[in-house]
């Protein structure tokens, strides 16, 4: 990330605002090379359970590669849209698919107020998007509210109080661990869907962890604006932060660099 940038949690958040807000379009197209991205991407896409015709709403669609598969299985007698409260995202959403011949819009939308009657949907999907949201509850509650009866909702969401990340720098690792996970709006809603799909009324609710295994480069990206931001308000000396990045590259070059975190891919049916 450019040093110009804020930290990635506030980045997604806010990718309009950004000094460079292309590069969360990169970051995302990073993201899909990752080890096990694929693996929870086809569990989703099984939860799901999709058939020709259904509509799908895909909240937090990004770049819109996601819907354009979804709308793919569920064929021209379907229905995809695709909502993001970026207008960057949905621009280049729209120009990825605009000779697609897909069955799949694009609309900036906000997951708190979803601009759909009730009962609007078939299927709704979700992917890194909930963790950003403070006000989970009514995120979840909107979320079911245009649903049909009978219909899905398959979330995955990282639970960053179980990311885990070697380095020879015990206590200035579990500090910067713990700095990453206070950065975030829902540190622990990956191990908490189940409960709270639970708590909204959803049943047939099943919860699948599985691991997500970042490389060295894409971490230095992830950390390098919330280090910044860190040092800046005194939390970190640049001297530590710098020992520690060392670290973690001499352990890459040596073949010997150790992340992950734990994505759980959630589904739950309305009555």
């Amino acid at each position: 990330m450019s040093s110009k940038d804020d930290d990635m949690t506030r980045g997604f958040v806010n990718v309009d605002e950004m000094n460079d807000p292309r590069w969360f379009i990169e970051f995302l197209d990073k993201r899909k090379t990752i080890e096990g991205e694929r693996e929870v991407k086809n569990l989703t896409l099984s939860l799901l359970d999709l058939k020709p015709g259904l509509e799908v709403l895909d909240v937090g669609c990004g770049t819109g590669d996601d819907a354009r598969e979804i709308a793919s299985l569920v064929g021209s007698t379907g229905r995809v849209a695709g909502i993001d409260p970026s207008s960057l995202m949905i621009a280049e959403s729209r120009k990825r698919a605009e000779s697609s011949g897909l069955p799949v819009e694009f609309m900036i939308g906000d997951v708190r107020r979803l601009n759909f009657p009730d009962g609007s949907f078939d299927r709704v999907r979700t992917d890194r998007v909930l963790i950003f949201v403070p006000d989970i509850e009514v995120a979840i509650a909107e979320i079911i509210r245009i649903l049909r009866p009978g219909g899905r909702v398959v979330a995955s969401e990282l639970d960053h109080e179980l990311l885990f990340l070697d380095s020879r720098f015990l206590e200035l690792n579990r500090r910067v661990l713990a700095a990453f996970t206070r950065s975030n709006p829902q540190p622990c809603l990956g191990r908490q869907l189940h409960r709270l799909f639970a708590e909204h009324g959803l049943r047939n609710i099943k919860s699948v962890p599985r691991v997500i295994r970042p490389p060295y480069d894409f971490v230095r990206l992830a950390f390098g604006g919330l280090l910044r931001e860190a040092i800046k308000r005194d939390e970190f000396v640049e001297t530590e932060i710098k020992a520690w990045l060392d670290d973690l590259k001499t352990l890459q070059e040596a073949g010997l660099f150790n992340a992950g975190t734990i994505a759980f891919t959630a589904s739950g049916d309305k009555s």
